[in-house]
């Protein structure tokens, strides 16, 4: 499949505060701002209410590895395969999954937690989905 937004001109930074806005209008309650050591954006934490709790959440992009998939991928040009370039896409297809995942939750069509679990924080710091790969179907019973 081909790679999606991999010629995108907005910067990494501008699309995270587009997903702030979105996370804002879908009643997010805090959203923090992680970066990394040259001071890009690189995880997103934010609070949503699931049954009347606060939970957080921890998106992450991972530059690295998508820049890996355009330099593999024959559609996207050389020029193209920049870690700069790999910010910006994945922040900018970040932004797409988080509106389409709130949309579905916004219209009955799914719940936070359906959609969201894997990116829930426990109190340890770690995510859902952390703990799966550390537990694997151990957490299932």
């Amino acid at each position: 499949m081909p790679i999606k937004n991999y010629t995108t001109k907005i910067k990494a930074s501008e699309t995270v505060g587009e997903i702030q806005m979105i996370l804002a209008e879908n009643k997010a309650k805090k959203i923090m701002i992680e970066y990394d050591d040259s001071m890009e954006p690189q995880c997103l934490n934010f609070v949503l209410f699931v049954h009347d709790r606060p939970i957080q959440f921890r998106l992450t992009v991972k530059s690295e590895l998508l820049l890996k998939a355009m330099e593999n991928d024959s559609k996207v040009s050389k020029s193209n395969c920049t870690i700069d370039q790999a910010r910006r896409t994945a922040w900018r297809n970040k932004k797409e999954w988080i509106h389409l995942q709130l949309t579905e939750i916004a219209t009955g069509q799914a719940q936070i937690h359906e959609i969201l679990l894997p990116y829930m924080v426990a109190e340890d710091g770690r995510t859902f989905f952390e703990h799966f790969e550390q537990h694997g179907t151990k957490l299932l019973g």
